[in-house]
């Protein structure tokens, strides 16, 4: 069991907060909660979304993910093989990468070092909504086709979990990411606009740069968070999962 590590400071999950106390929250994948998980043979077929949109992640045959293989913090984690396994959200979150959203993924890679993505929007051409893609040395999303905040990681591949954050637009004008609390150097991706006709959990889409590791739980919410909000999410997965966050 991994011990928590948490350096939240200041804002608190409180004994009664979700992350449905805050508003705009659009979807909620939570690993941790068996009666969301759709299951033959510990192959993942449904992961029921908790927010009201009902935005259920799917997947069938060999592409199916696993559940109850693997814990973090002592709690269920999905975990996918880098080979084959995705899961699709339906139609009602392609409209996401066109709006505000703050979005959060509890993550354990497996330092296996090639290019692969946890959760993507991708259209019917090259524009991406990439959170996140993790590399060899690099950690960063896109939005759009070519714009992207990375940054060099001394650290890829953990048995820890790691919080991943993405505002967008975080300044007003440009998306920015964050790796437990903390704004990772690179550069800004400025937000660009278009639809998807894609958005995909454990890969970037149904054929290429499938993730290798675990996924706990899923947050997007359809607006910027203020600081304070974002810390109180913080809080409560940092907490939850025995992970590292720092408040802003």
């Amino acid at each position: 069991m991994l011990r928590a590590r948490s350096r939240a400071r200041g804002g608190t999950s409180g004994a009664s907060f979700t992350p449905a106390s805050i508003s705009g929250l659009a979807l909620w994948l939570d690993a941790n909660d068996p009666s969301t998980i759709s299951q033959s043979g510990n192959a993942v077929s449904q992961w029921d979304d908790k927010s009201i949109n009902g935005y259920n992640a799917t997947s069938s045959g060999t592409n199916r993910p696993t559940t109850s293989v693997a814990t973090l913090n002592g709690k269920n984690v999905i975990s996918f093989d880098g080979t084959d396994d995705y899961m699709s959200l339906p139609s009602g979150t392609y409209s996401i990468p066109s709006g505000d959203a703050t979005m959060f993924v509890v993550y354990r890679d497996n330092a296996n070092l090639i290019y692969k993505q946890p959760i993507c929007a991708k259209d019917g051409g090259s524009n991406r909504f990439r959170f996140m893609a993790l590399g060899s040395t690099q950690f960063c999303s896109v939005h759009g086709n070519s714009a992207q905040q990375s940054s060099v990681l001394t650290t890829v591949g953990s048995t820890a979990g790691y919080i991943a954050l993405m505002v967008s637009p975080d300044n007003g004008t440009n998306q920015r990411f964050y790796r437990s609390g903390v704004a990772e150097v690179g550069n800004n991706a400025v937000r660009t606009t278009f639809t998807a006709t894609s958005f995909t959990v454990g890969a970037q889409d149904s054929t290429t740069n499938y993730w290798q590791g675990d996924i706990a739980e899923i947050l997007i919410y359809t607006r910027v968070l203020t600081a304070t909000e974002r810390n109180q999410v913080g809080a409560y997965l940092a907490s939850k999962w025995g992970a590292g966050y720092t408040n802003f």
